[in-house]
């Protein structure tokens, strides 16, 4: 598949946050009866960091040499960033969840309620499936990541703001598929 001529930019973005199996797994389609959650009001600032695992380099007093001495260490989870503008909290009451929700784990929320961890449903740390998919009316990407862990901090200001920081305990992303 040839490479895209047109350029990206933060208007062709969506994020969305799912449980446990939400994304298919060879087509990043949404899957029938999971949740999914997509970011409403977002600033379009996504960020991704993918370092793969870590490098040991082995040098012969202090120095390289002539031909590097390297080999793979440990993996390196991937993390990333974006934000979105402050809605709401969810709550007990509430039929869908809002993003933050993911984070502030509100008791009785939808997300808390009825969202399955990638890790399963007794896991202790609640961990989500989050896709970002660029789509400029040309083509559509998708990246999806499992085992996401989001953290989360609220800013007051014109709008008030959520930042959410991720970590995916994974090396390289689940499927990045160009449909």
């Amino acid at each position: 598949m040839a490479t895209s001529a047109v350029v990206k930019t933060k208007r062709d973005g969506t994020i969305t946050l799912g449980e446990n199996g939400a994304f298919n797994a060879s087509t990043a389609a949404d899957v029938a009866m999971k949740n999914l959650l997509e970011l409403d009001c977002e600033v379009g600032d996504w960020s991704m960091s993918v370092s793969g695992p870590s490098v040991n380099a082995f040098m012969d007093r202090g120095q390289f040499g002539a031909t590097p001495k390297v080999r793979y260490g440990d993996d390196n989870a991937i993390t990333g960033s974006f934000s979105g503008y402050y809605l709401d909290v969810g709550d007990a009451a509430a039929a869908e969840s809002v993003f933050a929700d993911a984070v502030v784990r509100t008791a009785g929320s939808d997300i808390v309620a009825n969202w399955e961890s990638t890790l399963g449903s007794a896991a202790e740390v609640p961990l989500f499936m989050l896709r970002y998919t660029t789509d400029d009316g040309t083509d559509i990407t998708h990246t999806v990541l499992n085992h996401v862990h989001l953290t989360a901090e609220i800013s007051e200001g014109d709008p008030n703001t959520v930042n959410f920081s991720w970590t995916a305990y994974q090396t390289v992303p689940t499927l990045v598929l160009k449909a």
